[in-house]
């Protein structure tokens, strides 16, 4: 599907079947792959609370948090080096002992709410011992075990207000919510208030609807809660702050004697805050994977729209950079093409053990070659519309500037800015998982575990009720993770973050896991990721994502189609002429085959090289004929306006190096060098040996390929020794933004080599041109330094 087909209308594909190889019958849903759909709240009554209980109990518990913060700041603020160095010095069953005596029912499984759900499928079934895991899915000793994810909450939770968290733990608990496993009592009539509220007198604050009339609406917009859901929040943050101070006492005792509990003023508590400073650097990680793993347990999310714009803007001109190559590079078209076919249905056996008819048939490749081409023209066109939607929240934001604030009821215009930014994201969600569900099953590593229906020409796909075999648990986990990222109902019950979060935790741990997912498969999963990284931070808000409904669907239909007219216009064009464009007499393989980076070159290889660039080229010039012929102007210069003016890498005719008077060569290709070069990079000794040999692969001469590889860790490495910081995505990709930079919203993105340590010479050379074509370096900006 191409994106002149994505419509305001946004409709998900609905389940289908499949066969699991080796099953014998279609299979139907089940705990292990099937996932339960969220259960309709008329099938469980909430019991009815009482005014004065509710008071009460709020009362209670928002006293009991702010005493048991103070008491983990003062804690903290004498012990925090011994509480570090302790629990660093642990073993793993040490620290396992330490958090099972403050915490004797902490389960042993990260994310136990999933499990658990999977394990009983309805919330009636769900023994009440294990309910509290709904509430608090963080606290395990998988997690918790770890060197750092304990005194990363403690410093979380002692460094900010209770306020702070509310949406992050009202989002943990939303497995429970939408299962019914947890299942509040409910006060009609009365609102209560957490976001921007940071006293106890304010904290968890019951409003009247019938004596203050707004407090309704801020329900109804997520930026309060009912009654009964006020409870629950204040009960988790309750126990977590409870159970860190008894952590800290059974760390320390015998040997430190602690002081008992008392009341500090602001002054005190603004000094006792201010020397966790100190602390809080030795917690910080370098290392982008240990980060991926500690989120959970970090500071709460802030508005950042510096890294917003930033991750934007790298997934924008990354998905510029593969349009360009695939204009450019025989040898990248021909690997995406390949890769892109690979992921197709028809790879599937039939029930009866047969190939597709249509595999590997004219019409098959036809199909493909048109679908992977207008993908690679399509793709730059949503992330720079989700660029400029995110611009113009920026400039709201800075117009109303404290109006636009936690707790607040948004200024109209910004709510709508907002709301159509998450509509259009939707969309790009809608796009990926569509993708994904139509390329998960046929994907190289998985295929050989399903079946396509003999009785059916398109297969209609549906989850397998047994596990593949020969699979590891953490590797069936894996695969169940990814069949829900497929279906919008689940992605809805579980939560878009929760499922990424635990996919990109098995990928991390798991190396049999990640073999599971292919290169392509685990580039949607970064896409997906940055969708999910935007949408998130929104909820600093509020508790709940803003509705959509506050436009009119009408409206954002026809704002939306006014955008893709230049995409229909093109596709109108290059439809009706697939057979002349996208037909070929032979394999199209077989005319773009491109000798590999490192292939010392000589008569034949050059001679290839240019008759691959010139079918390439010819290629081109028919989609753009069509084009201009519907347009006035070409492909590149409808879709990506940037790319127009570049100029195409060709290779040049071969010389002969045995000729004693050779003609002289003919004109050097102009390239268009970066505008502002940028100033010499120190770096040490590793690093600069890192990046001359990824510079040194730009521009070899036919005579002296690069002679030697890097290993990706080394170049994650390096970059972050040029002042880069590394961001990893769930999936593949990394984000890397330089701390300096003059142009503070810009990054770029990278996807790892998967399945390897080293990067292949290709990706050396295309990663060395998009540096410097982003950044203005080449191998000469970086000179050695300390190090």
């Amino acid at each position: 599907m191409t994106w002149p087909e994505i419509q305001a209308n946004v409709s998900w594909q609905p389940s289908r079947s499949w066969h699991f190889a080796g099953s014998g019958r279609q299979p139907t849903g089940s705990a292990l792959y099937g996932g339960k759909r969220p259960v309709k709240p008329e099938a469980f009554t909430p019991t009815t609370l009482n005014l004065p209980g509710v008071r009460d109990e709020t009362k209670k518990r928002v006293d009991s948090i702010f005493a048991e913060r103070r008491r983990l700041v003062h804690l903290l603020s004498l012990h925090a080096e011994a509480v570090h160095k302790r629990w660093q010095k642990k073993s793993i069953e040490q620290r396992k002992k330490v958090l099972l005596t403050a915490w004797p029912s902490m389960p042993d499984t990260h994310r136990p709410d999933i499990h658990n759900w999977n394990e009983y499928e309805a919330p009636d079934k769900v023994p009440e011992a294990r309910k509290d895991d709904f509430v608090w899915p963080h606290i395990n000793s998988d997690d918790l075990s770890r060197p750092a994810p304990l005194l990363l909450m403690m410093y979380s939770r002692a460094k900010y207000s209770p306020d702070a968290f509310v949406s992050q733990d009202f989002d943990s608990m939303s497995l429970g919510m939408n299962s019914a496993v947890l299942l509040p009592g409910y006060l009609k009539g009365w609102t209560t208030l957490f976001l921007g509220q940071n006293t106890t007198k304010t904290y968890g604050q019951l409003r009247s609807w019938s004596q203050q009339p707004e407090s309704k609406e801020l329900m109804e917009l997520g930026f309060g809660l009912p009654a009964g859901e006020a409870v629950l929040l204040l009960r988790l943050q309750e126990t977590i702050l409870r159970f860190l101070c008894r952590c800290i006492e059974l760390i320390l005792l015998p040997d430190v004697s602690l002081p008992k509990a008392q009341e500090a003023s602001e002054e005190e508590m603004s000094k006792m805050l201010a020397s966790l400073d100190h602390w809080q650097l030795k917690l910080v990680t370098t290392d982008p994977l240990q980060a991926s793993l500690e989120t959970p347990y970090r500071p709460p999310l802030e508005l950042d729209f510096n890294r917003m714009t930033a991750l934007l803007y790298a997934k924008h001109k990354e998905s510029l950079e593969h349009l360009w190559y695939v204009r450019e590079d025989p040898g990248y078209f021909y690997d995406g093409l390949l890769e892109y076919s690979e992921h197709q249905f028809e790879h599937l056996h039939d029930t009866n053990g047969r190939h597709h008819p249509e595999l590997e048939s004219p019409r098959f490749w036809t199909g493909m070659t048109f679908n992977f081409t207008l993908n690679a023209c399509g793709d730059p066109f949503p992330w720079s519309l989700a660029k400029e939607r995110l611009a113009h929240i920026v400039e709201l934001h800075n117009k109303y500037g404290e109006e636009v604030a936690p707790g607040k009821c948004l200024p109209y215009d910004f709510e709508v800015a907002v709301c159509k930014l998450m509509d259009h994201h939707n969309r790009i969600l809608y796009h990926i998982s569509l993708i994904l569900f139509m390329s998960l099953r046929p994907s190289p590593p998985l295929r050989s575990y399903y079946l396509r229906d003999a009785d059916d020409d398109i297969t209609d796909p549906q989850y397998p009720k047994k596990p593949p075999v020969k699979c590891y648990q953490k590797s069936i986990m894996l695969l169940w993770l990814l069949e829900q990222l497929q279906d919008k109902h689940a992605i809805d019950f579980y939560g878009l973050h929760n499922l990424l979060a635990y996919t990109h935790r098995i990928m991390l741990t798991s190396g049999k896991g990640r073999e599971l997912v292919s290169p392509f498969v685990a580039r949607l999963l970064s896409e997906m990721d940055l969708i999910n990284q935007i949408l998130r931070y929104f909820l600093v808000f509020r508790f709940r994502a803003p509705s959509t409904d506050i436009v009119d669907k009408v409206t954002l239909k026809a704002e939306y189609d006014s955008r893709c007219t230049t995409m229909h216009k093109c596709h109108e064009a290059l439809w009706p002429e697939l057979g002349n464009i996208f037909m070929f007499e032979t394999h199209p393989l077989s005319t773009i085959i491109y000798p590999p980076d490192g292939i010392e070159s000589n008569m034949e290889t050059t001679s290839i090289k240019r008759q691959a660039e010139a079918n390439l080229d010819a290629f081109w010039a028919k989609m753009d004929h069509a084009v201009v012929n519907n347009t006035g102007k070409g492909v590149l210069e409808n879709l990506a306006p940037s790319l127009a003016g570049r100029t195409l890498k060709r290779t040049d005719p071969w010389i002969d190096p045995d000729i004693k008077n050779p003609p002289p060569p003919p004109p050097a290709t102009p390239q268009h060098p970066h505008p502002h070069p940028h100033p010499p990079i120190t770096v040490g000794k590793k690093a600069l040996k890192t990046f001359t040999a990824l510079f040194a692969s730009t521009s070899v001469t036919p005579a002296a390929p690069p002679s030697s590889k890097i290993l990706w860790s080394d170049f994650v490495n390096a970059m972050v020794n040029a002042g880069f910081k590394a961001e990893r995505l769930a999936g593949s990709a990394w984000v890397f933004r330089k701390k300096d930079d003059e142009v503070k919203d810009r990054a770029i993105w990278l996807y790892e080599p998967h399945s390897r340590k080293d990067m292949p010479l290709d990706m050396m050379r295309r990663y060395g041109e998009r540096l410097g074509r982003e950044y203005g370096v080449e191998g000469g900006s970086f000179v050695r330094g300390g190090g």
